[in-house]
């Protein structure tokens, strides 16, 4: 009998230890979102220069993290970030500055980056020996992560006026991951891609489409003038290519061996990180884009 209330009050100990520190975590999350959530919405809502900011600041932290990985000497991949900080600064503005022209330029970054995207989405359920990390993963950032952040750039020039069309979408995108969450932690059981991401199930993302399409709806009435179809097919495309955004990092992570691509932001890692589906689904919505928002 004592051994047993022994055993008992150990299990009790480490449960109670367990918790803690699952709430620990959790709360340094949450302090970490809220910050970054309020800087990030700071500078997407005031002005077109806080959004060109932001998007530098994503591709030269991100690109900085994946390019770390691969080549480990400082100096390296900090002259490397400096080149992309160039190109995103410099090189964009003078090249997309021409009104006539951006819609042609515009595809010579959708279309590489649509075939790099598909191609890594076919890489997941059919692993190709020569998209790996060696090849794609690392060398080719610029189809990952620089022209993808190229077309948002364009389509903030091409904003007249200002309508925080990037903050709508960013709002979207954690709106969906927020109720993937929520909805797969309360009903979720069935395994979505359980190779690549353990922790996300079928329920959890059938509930971050249905949450998505419902916030999109809330922004075609309440926040945006073009119409509602325009944005029920943007929440389709956040939701599924956003869902494979990140399925997407998760498999580079693994082929990787990492857990995290930083450690920039504490409980949640590094910036590419949390950007991966917001990276991704640029080429997509450029689509929508370039075909309906006439």
């Amino acid at each position: 009998s004592s051994h047993i209330s022994g055993v008992c009050k150990c299990e009790i100990i480490t449960f109670a230890a367990m918790n803690a520190t699952l709430n620990q975590k959790l709360w340094e999350r949450t302090k970490t979102a809220f910050v970054f959530a309020l800087i990030v919405i700071g500078l997407l809502y005031f002005s077109k220069i806080g959004n060109y900011l932001f998007l530098g600041l994503i591709g030269i932290l991100s690109y900085m993290e994946l390019y770390k990985l691969k080549h480990p000497k400082m100096d390296q991949y900090i002259f490397n970030a400096l080149m992309v900080a160039v190109v995103t600064i410099l090189c964009y503005p003078i090249i997309f500055n021409n009104n006539d022209l951006k819609g042609s330029l515009m595809w010579l970054l959708v279309i590489p980056s649509l075939i790099y995207n598909m191609l890594a989405i076919i890489h997941l359920y059919y692993p190709l020996k020569w998209f790996n990390k060696n090849m794609y993963l690392v060398k080719h950032l610029e189809f990952y992560i620089i022209f993808p952040l190229g077309i948002a750039f364009i389509l903030l020039m091409q904003e007249i006026p200002f309508d925080r069309f990037i903050l709508k979408i960013i709002l979207l995108i954690w709106f969906c991951d927020s109720a993937a969450y929520l909805v797969g932690s309360r009903i979720g059981k069935t395994k979505l891609f359980p190779r690549i991401s353990p922790n996300k199930t079928i329920e959890g993302s059938i509930g971050a489409g249905v949450f998505t399409l419902l916030a999109s709806a809330g922004v075609a009435l309440y926040l945006d003038q073009r119409s509602m179809v325009f944005w029920l097919i943007i929440g389709v495309v956040i939701w599924i290519f956003g869902t494979y955004g990140d399925l997407v990092q998760s498999s580079i992570k693994r082929e990787l061996g990492i857990k995290d691509t930083g450690n920039i932001m504490p409980g949640h890692g590094g910036f590419l990180d949390r950007f991966d589906s917001f990276i991704f689904v640029w080429p997509f919505i450029a689509v929508v884009l370039l075909i309906l928002d006439k």
